[in-house]
This record gives structure tokens, sequence and C-alpha cells, in this order.
């Protein structure tokens, strides 16, 4: 085991051979590691905390090997954007930057491809139509983003969902707000000048919801219905 905060501040650090006697990764152990690069977890890794790699800020590549490793996420959370990663665990997918669980029903973190502002190669992302629930932090670096589409199929949005959107100029989101929680801190991280399209007959709801507030209620706007 690997434990929490086991190599935190190691500033000099830019490889580390983990060996197969190794099961489990602590919370915050690679935390601030700002010279890491490369990191190669092997099959014998079954699980993986929470901002393991956090502040991992030059880290290119992560490889998890384990079949049946379990990770609590985000683990990524200010460490690097345009990581190259590797999940070989039965219990995870990756679909267009963004980490599922198997069936694509939770959303678990967004991997920025953006590694410069000034050229984005993501300027949007589209939520799978799959996804029920949303993670806390699970998009904690939204850089060069510009617009976001939540589909109607969401029912949860967690805790801090949506962080360092800056950039973010449109979010469509298409849930009913009476039939999903949103928690109050969902896009607090959110350009508070971002216009949010929603669904017809909920701009009510949604400028009185405690999650937008922070939001003009000017740019709280009804989508025109799709015609047939």
């Amino acid at each position: 085991h690997i434990g929490s905060r086991a190599f935190e501040g190691c500033s000099a650090l830019e490889k580390i051979d983990i060996p197969s006697s190794v099961a489990s990764i602590g919370n915050l152990a690679f935390y601030g590691c700002s010279a890491l690069k490369q990191i190669h977890l092997p099959a014998s890794v079954t699980y993986i905390d929470s901002s393991a790699f956090s502040g991992c800020e030059q880290l290119e590549k992560l490889v998890i090997l384990g079949h049946d490793t379990e990770i609590s996420f985000p683990i990524l959370k200010n460490a690097r954007t345009g990581i190259k990663i590797r999940i070989d665990s039965r219990n995870y997918c990756i679909k267009d930057h963004i980490i599922y669980n198997n069936s694509c029903s939770r959303l678990l973190e967004f991997l920025n491809p953006n590694t410069n502002e000034d050229y984005c190669t993501t300027e949007e992302i589209v939520i799978g139509d799959k996804t029920k629930h949303i993670g806390n932090l699970a998009f904690h670096n939204l850089s060069g983003i510009k617009k976001i589409v939540i589909p109607d199929t969401v029912i949860q949005i967690g805790k801090e969902a949506f962080q360092q959107g800056d950039s973010v100029d449109e979010i469509f989101i298409r849930i009913d707000p009476a039939k999903a929680k949103i928690e109050k801190s969902a896009f607090d991280g959110i350009n508070a000048n971002c216009r949010i399209y929603v669904p017809v007959g909920t701009s009510y709801a949604y400028s009185h919801h405690e999650a937008f507030t922070r939001f003009k209620k000017d740019n709280i706007i009804m989508e025109e219905p799709e015609i047939p």
C-alpha cells in the first residue's frame, strides 16, 4: 500500500516504478509531484483513492493495468491537461475525453485535452445520453471549453461539478429541475455571464434554483422546441 500523501511535495520526482507488491494507492499519494511525467500502475493495484495524482503539473501519461481496479474519482484534479491515460479496468470506459463507469450511467471525470488556452483542440462537450449522474468535481478543469450540452437523462449533478469554466459561453441543460437533484455549488466555477439554455416552461424554475441564482436572469433562455 502507498499511503495517503506518501510522496506529497516531492517536486524533484520525475519517474517512479510501482512494484507488483502494491495493492492500493492512497488519497493525495502523489499530490504536488510537479515534475512527475509518467506513472505505470501494475495489475496488482486494485484500488486508487481520490486525488491520488492531484497537482501533478507535468504528468503526461498514466497507465492503470488492473482489470478489476476500483477508482475513487476524481484522481487528476489540478494535474496537467492533455494527459494520455489508459485504464484497463473493466469497471470504466473512456469516451470523448470523459471517464464513465462501465454502463456509462455515471460520469466520473473529464480529461481536458486542451494543453494550451491559445490553441484548443476541443471547445464543446456533449455528455453521453446514457448519463444519469455527474459526479462531484467531475469537470474540475474546463479551460478552453466554450459549450456544454447536458442531456435530459441526467437526474443528479454533484458538488462543484463544473470548475475553472471562465471560457464557457453556453450551457444547454435539457433536464427538468423539478426531477433532478442539482447541488447548489454544481456550477460555481462557470463564468457568471454564461448563457443557460433550458427546456420550454422551465426558465422560471431555473432562475430561482439555488444552483443558478449567480447567473443573470436574462441569460437563462428557453430553447425553442425542435420541429419534427
